[in-house]
């Protein structure tokens, strides 16, 4: 991995469903198309650094062993004069958060340290003057059982948003490094690649451009319903919360090209 590449924010990370109007000076906020900190307007640039474990950096007492490791990652970018880091949390949910044995997710994670170890994480990227993007789930990779039910049905998506999501928001939303939540990484990963004649649902446009290649065969209303959910319990916890997502390319964010599925993450799909 190459720790120093530039994160290209403005392209890969488009600030939907999140336009905060909330202008406090001591968390990240957007006016108009920029963004500002402390009055301040702020450029962010920066690693996706993602992992040192994968899945297994936070929670279950994991910190322990990678938090060094994580944690000397945000004092390089300091020192190279980079001021943000994207982290991935549950990736497909291998470490957390726990399930019950029917797949229902009951807490952050067995060990309840999940949320200590976020704090600690943000506490030393705010002494470096370091934010840091959270992202929740990768859809880059294809979805075990657990996983997919947690896009496909909506008592466990509820399960988690209450149980797992919520606590994590509350505990978390005062840290002043916490730039954003992503909700997934590259969720066109998981797309059925079909027609439909609501252009939202098309996903059979993104086909020729390389959508769809975990084969894991989701509607996209059932992924804009898992976003949408997520988005609306973050911002209903913390509506200076900037919400965002990680596209796998700059095609599905502009309409200069027929993949675009920029604009239909506030469709009324649940």
């Amino acid at each position: 991995m190459q720790l120093f590449l530039k994160l290209l924010a403005l392209v890969t990370l488009t600030f939907i469903l999140s336009a905060s109007t909330n202008s406090s000076s001591d968390y990240l906020f957007v006016n108009g198309t920029r963004l500002y900190f402390r009055q301040s307007q702020v450029f962010l640039s920066g690693v996706n650094f993602a992992w040192n474990s994968y899945a297994s950096d936070f929670g279950n007492g994991q910190y322990s062993k990678n938090g060094a490791v994580l944690e000397a990652w945000i004092k390089d970018i300091a020192k190279s004069g980079g001021n943000v880091a994207r982290i991935w949390l549950h990736c497909e949910g291998q470490n957390t958060p726990e399930f019950n044995s029917h797949g229902v997710p009951t807490a952050p994670d067995r060990d309840r340290t999940l949320i200590s170890d976020l704090s600690q994480f943000l506490d030393i990227a705010e002494f470096n003057n370091v934010f840091v993007i959270l992202v929740l789930w990768n859809g880059a990779v294809g979805v075990n059982t657990r996983y997919k039910d947690l896009i496909m049905k909506d008592i466990n998506l509820d399960a988690y948003l209450q149980n797992v999501l919520l606590p994590m928001v509350k505990a978390i939303k005062t840290k002043s490094a916490l730039a954003a939540w992503e909700i997934m990484n590259e969720p066109e990963g998981l797309l059925e690649m079909v027609s439909d004649d609501n252009s939202c649902f098309d996903t059979a446009k993104m086909k020729p451009f390389g959508g769809g290649w975990t084969k894991s065969n989701i509607s996209m209303q059932r992924v804009l319903n898992f976003i949408n959910k997520h988005a609306a319990t973050i911002k209903n916890e913390d509506p200076k919360a900037l919400v965002t997502l990680g596209s796998w390319h700059f095609m599905p964010q502009t309409d200069a090209f027929p993949s675009d599925t920029c604009g239909c993450c506030n469709v009324p799909t649940g």
